[in-house]
């Protein structure tokens, strides 16, 4: 099987796992995000991250919880960045706001926004403001 073939199989699978898991769990991605905005993906991406990290560093071939192998890790990783994606599409929709970065208050500097109402976000409580502005679109 060449790379492309590959890499279809593996965006297919993460499909079929993507559908599996919405039945199971309901859309709770979406409604994580809407209740707690984009850092609830932030979080479940980071805890990936961390589980791969330790999964390498340790040179864990059979970890104890099943099908937590550093592949199966990595897809849960990359259907969680296409959830992402899709959400912040939706924010985008519901707010009406295009920004130059997915996330302007990481770089401390909100990136313009069309709308030019977005300021500099420098502190933890303003980092939380625009958590907040872009779950609801409400400004405070």
């Amino acid at each position: 099987m060449n790379k492309k073939e590959r890499f279809k199989q593996i965006t297919n699978q993460l499909f079929e796992t993507y559908e599996k898991k919405n039945a199971d769990y309901g859309d709770s991605f979406s409604k994580s995000v809407e209740e707690f905005g984009l850092l609830s993906p932030v979080i479940r991406i980071g805890d990936k991250y961390n589980r791969i990290k330790n999964l390498v560093k340790s040179k864990i071939d059979e970890p104890l919880v099943t099908g937590e192998t550093v592949e199966d890790t990595l897809l849960d990783l990359a259907n969680y960045c296409i959830l992402t994606v899709i959400e912040m599409e939706s924010l985008k929709e519901k707010v009406g706001v295009l920004y130059k970065t997915p996330f302007p208050y990481l770089s401390n500097v909100a990136a313009s926004p069309i709308d030019q109402s977005y300021e500099k976000r420098t502190t933890i409580s303003d980092f939380r403001a625009s958590l907040n502005e872009l779950s609801t679109g409400v400004k405070k």
